[in-house]
């Protein structure tokens, strides 16, 4: 009888996991998740190819919870991170992630940051000999199977070069698939904006800069951009971000926004005719 169950058991979970992987496996969508991280940025994208790309990490280690629920469970290795700039509200979970993924490749700029966590990340990258690319030398990355992510900023270095803001220093992505697209401009500023105004920034989705700041959106780069809906990532914070006066521009163009203080996580799926539904 113990044997029997023993049996019985052993059964019962080879098809559990049979059953979860079926409902994790890969399918042939684009997908772009805004995982909820509290008051910073963490974006997970997955090509039709099943090339995985994860833009910043936000604050803490809660990236790690979006990631287990949008990646198969016996999935451990990410394609390509981005770092948009090395603020601790961008790069803290970052460091928790390549300590638990193989990560392909990483894509920051070379503005540089004092802070221990930056300096604590920089060690990882070498203790685990991942690759690393400039983001000015980058113009354009191929995530397979017709999905391209565009560099539109930085186009300089910031090698030796002193930082006002780093905010400002932001590496900016355009992703496009099948007609629908995402523009990523991490924390750049109105100040900013102004110099990407030449590229084609016209996108699907807004990833709204800086949490929503009073700085957050220069009016010519939101015409230029005329996005269908604006994603804000945001948690609880003290600098009353989204400010008022973000949200007005937006809804002054007849934007739909989205939170993820409000909304959680919010994911972005586009089939292969370029039709999309929100998850």
């Amino acid at each position: 009888m113990k044997n029997k169950r023993l049996i019985l058991g052993f059964l019962f979970l080879i098809a559990v996991l049979v059953w979860t992987a079926f409902f994790t496996w890969p399918d042939k969508n684009f997908k772009v998740t805004f995982c909820d991280v509290g008051q910073g940025d963490a974006i997970f994208v997955t090509s039709p190819s099943g090339f995985q790309m994860l833009v910043d990490g936000g604050p803490s280690n809660k990236v790690l919870e979006c990631l287990s629920r949008e990646m198969p469970f016996w999935d451990r290795n990410i394609d390509l991170i981005v770092l948009s700039h090395p603020h601790s509200d961008h790069l803290t979970g970052l460091i928790d992630v390549i300590k638990r993924y193989d990560v392909g490749q990483i894509l920051s700029t070379d503005a540089v940051h004092t802070s221990p966590e930056y300096l604590e990340w920089l060690k990882l990258i070498q203790e685990k000999k991942i690759t690393l690319e400039v983001a000015y030398q980058v113009s354009q990355i191929d995530l397979g199977a017709g999905t391209k992510a565009d560099v539109l900023f930085p186009r300089v270095s910031y090698k030796d070069k002193k930082i006002e803001d780093l905010n400002n220093t932001s590496v900016v992505l355009r992703l496009e698939y099948a007609g629908v697209s995402f523009l990523l401009p991490g924390d750049l500023e109105e100040k900013e904006q102004k110099q990407i105004l030449n590229s084609y920034l016209n996108s699907t989705f807004l990833k709204v800069p800086h949490h929503g700041s009073k700085d957050a959106l220069d009016q010519k780069f939101l015409d230029s951009v005329a996005p269908k809906m604006a994603i804000i990532s945001v948690g609880k914070n003290s600098f009353g971000h989204p400010t008022q006066e973000t949200i007005q521009k937006l809804k002054n163009k007849g934007v739909e926004i989205k939170r993820t203080d409000q909304d959680g996580t919010i994911k972005v799926v586009v089939d292969t005719d370029g039709k999309y539904r929100i998850e």
